[in-house]
């Protein structure tokens, strides 16, 4: 039965890890998919040098290869980050519109989760001659347009002092999207991996556009957050077939520390698939078919669904190999109990014999001896 644990146990988690170690990704190229593993590349979001800039060597993550985006012949380019898990909206939008250069424009009614902010000056902006506005959602996500390095910087500085659940500053910058955008004559739409926005719009109009497409960068931040923790998760419960085939002690060998990896499990599970529901359309679109062709078919484009469908099939690896080893300590612990059960019947034993065959002769032996002595006295 052991034996049968091991060999269940390697197999989940060769499964399980062999796509991290290897960077898997898919490659979606009309009906025909391939597999690739990545290279080790950069990536340069354009802030100034600070606490959130990073201009490290790292290996995107995500598991669809996305067409490379040419910046270079963009008007300007849209950057989303999540720096935590919620906002304190109102208190984040009151400090960043103490500037003389934001404003608080209001979106419609059903937008209720998010506020949009603009620039009043084009000294924000990267390209002074369009536009810059900032979408802030309360999940803990921000979408940056055509805004200054170190605007953004400032603005996700400002946004830990009003987050809970605040995520590493490494990771901001890793776990974020940057999109080009250009101005056009068309209706506003995703194609060739760039937003092409509607010049001839009105500001509102074109502000929903801006804020439909944020959405999807916004879900696909917050999903790559998740992702991350899945990554560390899945590090963690690497070494334990390695442990039970050497018959080594395993890291997780007490009721306490499987419970937390359950929790670990667990939280993900419940963030990606209830809390931020990352598989359904927002409700917000229910009567705005534009605006939802515009955020499915970005969301298309960073691959949302498969991703979230690979999370969750991780996690179910994990959580088998979790339940494997509740089983093993389950074991463990009534192979203890039995063992004691059986020293305790044995203790009980001997004290019967003692009790009824040792005791008796000690009781005995004196009496003899005794009428002997008596009668050599008299």
């Amino acid at each position: 039965m052991l034996r049968c644990f091991i060999v269940g146990l390697h197999k989940a988690v060769g499964v399980l890890v062999a796509p991290a170690r290897c960077g898997l990704r898919h490659t979606h190229s009309g009906k025909s998919s391939t597999l690739w593993c990545s290279n080790v590349r950069q990536r340069q979001y354009g802030l100034l040098n600070g606490e959130f800039a990073s201009f490290c060597f790292r290996q995107k993550r995500h598991t669809t290869r996305r067409p490379k985006r040419d910046a270079t012949k963009a008007d300007c380019s849209c950057m989303t980050f999540a720096t935590a898990d919620r906002y304190n909206l109102k208190e984040l939008v009151r400090d960043i519109v103490k500037w003389d250069s934001f404003v608080v424009k209001n979106l419609p009614l059903e937008f209720f989760d998010a506020t949009n902010i603009i620039s009043t000056s084009s000294t924000w902006c990267k390209n002074p001659s369009f536009p810059g506005e900032i979408f802030i959602f309360r999940n803990g996500v921000i979408s940056f347009w055509n805004i200054r390095g170190d605007a953004v910087e400032s603005v996700l500085t400002m946004s830990r002092n009003h987050a809970e659940d605040i995520f590493p500053a490494r990771l901001v910058n890793w776990e974020s999207e940057e999109m080009p955008y250009i101005y056009h004559q068309a209706p506003t739409a995703f194609k060739d991996g760039k937003f092409f926005l509607c010049s001839d719009s009105s500001q509102d109009k074109l502000s929903l556009d801006m804020f439909a497409l944020s959405n999807a960068l916004c879900t696909s931040v917050k999903l790559g957050h998740w992702e991350n923790k899945l990554d560390a998760l899945i590090s963690s419960l690497d070494t334990i077939p390695a442990s039970l085939i050497k018959g080594q002690k395993l890291k997780y060998h007490t009721p306490q520390a499987m419970l937390r990896k359950v929790g670990e499990i667990q939280l993900i599970r419940h963030r990606v698939n209830l809390q931020h529901n990352l598989l359904d359309i927002p409700d917000t679109y229910w009567d705005h078919e534009d605006l939802e062709k515009l955020y499915l078919d970005t969301s298309r484009f960073l691959s949302i669904g498969t991703r979230v469908n690979l999370v969750n099939e991780k996690l179910n690896y994990c959580a088998h190999m979790v339940e494997l080893l509740k089983t093993d300590l389950h074991e463990k612990r009534s192979l203890r109990l039995e063992v004691l059960i059986v020293l305790l019947i044995s203790i009980e034993v001997v004290f019967e014999v003692v009790h009824l065959f040792i005791m008796p002769r000690l009781c005995n032996d004196p009496e003899p001896e005794v009428s002997r002595l008596t009668s050599k006295a008299e």
